[in-house]
């Protein structure tokens, strides 16, 4: 047995309830490679890393999963069917997307994946992504109304043919972000760039060309276009969507992947650290004491006839880790009801 499993078991007797990524951590070590160090001891298998598409588009196949996307501090997991898979590139990127409003919405970005493992337990089967640094950007859970029949055949199709317990991941290296001093920045150019934005997916683009951070826009934008709340309404946003029955999108992701849900939310309830939307097809994690800041934000769309509003929650290091807009479709109006609900936020 390799010393890492043997690490890991004797950690799991002494803390049953640790969860496997606290587990890795706790050990320093990725949760991929302690992943792989299961391999020929339990039911865990390498997938072929160089058929990520066609893998993902085989999960049509199992009817009915639960998809799992993460970051530090938020978990989203949505349950439904893994279809409606388009690939895209891009010089030399490649992403993909599940276009399934109020379904497994997703926002893939190949480049950042390298390893695959299947795992098979007694309660769960699933197939677990990772970058190249051995962290998790995407997990597909079997669920009762899977067909357990085409899991066994998807892993048998993508499995590599050669096993081995170990892999070598690189080691992550956080990069630091050296923002522009403010009197640096062309402020009122960036500003009535702002308003004259015709697409939301053009904000980031805008960042680009005026070499600012995400955090420092939202201080440089002015107060027509953001507000600064407190890092801990998501509890309050929350409460009001399911008090008042509003349909909101709640966007989680990681370099390698954005999840995003449509819908209302209903069970809400604290649980520990961590504060907790517990629907049927639908939950939220949230460790709010991660949360370091969060604004309300405004961006024209629809060629600058509609406002969009979002909350955006930003954790110590300027990272976005959560994101809710008022759920509308494209070309729609705004969603008045999120808007107004936005009002009663402070």
């Amino acid at each position: 047995m390799n010393a890492l499993l043997t690490k890991y078991q004797a950690i799991k007797e002494q803390e049953p309830k640790l969860r496997f990524v606290d587990v890795a951590n706790k050990m320093a070590v990725s949760e991929a490679e302690l992943l792989a160090a299961h391999i020929g001891k339990t039911e865990v298998v390498q997938l072929d890393n160089s058929q990520f598409v066609d893998l993902l588009k085989s999960f049509k196949k199992l009817n009915h999963v639960m998809a799992l996307t993460r970051n530090k501090s938020v978990v989203n997991e949505l349950k439904g069917a893994y279809e409606k898979l388009y690939v895209s590139e891009h010089g030399n990127s490649k992403m993909a997307m599940a276009i399934n409003p109020k379904g497994i919405d997703l926002r893939i970005f190949l480049d950042k994946w390298r390893f695959a493992f299947a795992q098979k337990t007694e309660k769960l089967n699933s197939v677990q992504f990772f970058d190249h640094h051995g962290r998790a950007v995407h997990k597909v859970y079997t669920t009762p109304k899977s067909d357990l029949n085409a899991f066994d055949e998807i892993v048998d199709r993508f499995s590599l043919a050669e096993q081995s317990p170990s892999i070598e991941v690189q080691p992550y290296q956080a990069s630091e972000e050296i923002e522009l001093a403010d009197n640096n920045i062309a402020v009122a150019d960036f500003q009535q760039a702002w308003a004259d934005l015709q697409d939301v997916h053009h904000f980031l683009g805008m960042l680009k060309k005026f070499n600012v951070s995400r955090t420092q826009a939202l201080r440089l934008a002015g107060s027509q276009w953001v507000t600064q709340v407190s890092s801990q309404c998501l509890p309050a946003i929350l409460e009001k969507a399911r008090d008042y029955n509003v349909e909101l999108m709640a966007f989680v992701g990681n370099e390698g992947m954005i999840q995003i849900f449509s819908g209302q939310v209903h069970k809400l309830k604290q649980m520990g650290e961590w504060y907790n939307v517990l629907d049927s097809d639908f939950n939220l994690h949230a460790k709010l004491d991660e949360f370091d800041s969060a604004y309300i934000v405004r961006k024209p769309t629809d060629k600058g006839t509609v406002v969009v509003s979002s909350v955006e929650f930003f954790n110590k290091q300027g990272e976005t880790i959560l994101t809710l807009f008022g759920y509308r479709q494209e070309g729609n109006a705004s969603a008045a009801d999120w808007d107004n609900l936005l009002t009663k936020i402070s």
